[in-house]
């Protein structure tokens, strides 16, 4: 990313990707978009303490606004792509309002390591979990790099590298902290409707699997991506 850069940041969120981009491109600009009015009003507060005075965040669906055409050197999403209705018309509006030669990168999530399988597992033995693909569909069909390059090709971009990427994400100080936040979180809407014992039950289940996972007063599971590039023609 070079200082004079015009980037977009789709699914910005609360704009912690989009405020390094602004600071990034120092003589450009940075547009972060989201759907979320309650997130980007965390993201303008945030660049307003930071002095970020080249970030703009609008609420709008970047899959059908209206970019003006040719107006940005590089897109990126942090995991924001990976919902689109439509996902091979959403990046071609994207690709739209790249200029040619222009730079997309997102990170998105692909199939889980064989810990938080074990977790999944744990949860099902106890409460009915659905499957990733009734949870989410544009996650599921992401986790496929070939999906992933035959969407964007059919988008109109080319020059695709999809990277596989883990790092470790540290979710608790013991197994229990981190099951009470992963069933706070991430996990809770499928123990939401069970009964209250087999919430305990499932509870201690995920404590079990999570105690492999703790060491040094720290409770680690990988988190796994791809990173995505690719590149509008010329």
């Amino acid at each position: 990313m070079s200082v004079r850069d015009r980037v977009l940041d789709i699914g910005c969120g609360t704009g912690l990707t989009t405020r390094v981009a602004a600071r990034r491109a120092h003589r450009g600009r940075a547009v972060g978009v989201d759907l979320s009015a309650p997130m980007l009003d965390r993201a303008r507060r945030a660049a307003a303490a930071e002095s970020i005075g080249n970030v703009l965040f609008e609420q709008t669906d970047a899959q059908v606004h209206p970019f003006p055409p040719r107006a940005f050197d590089v897109a990126i999403s942090q995991a924001g792509v990976v919902f689109f209705g439509d996902p091979v018309a959403a990046f071609a509006n994207i690709a739209r309002a790249l200029r040619p030669g222009a730079r997309l990168a997102f990170v998105c999530h692909r199939e889980p390591a064989a810990e938080v399988r074990a977790i999944f597992a744990a949860l099902a033995a106890h409460v009915p979990v659905p499957g990733m693909r009734e949870q989410a569909t544009g996650v599921a069909d992401f986790a496929d790099p070939e999906h992933i390059r035959a969407v964007l090709t059919a988008a109109g971009f080319e020059r695709m590298a999809v990277t596989g990427i883990e790092v470790p994400s540290v979710v608790g100080r013991n197994s229990a902290e981190a099951a009470d936040f992963l069933l706070a979180g991430q996990l809770g809407p499928m123990t939401r409707n069970a009964a209250p014992h087999a919430v305990d039950d499932a509870r201690q289940a995920v404590i079990s699997v999570l105690l492999a996972c703790e060491s040094e007063g720290i409770v680690r599971l990988p988190a796994r991506g791809w990173l995505v590039t690719a590149r509008t023609s010329a």
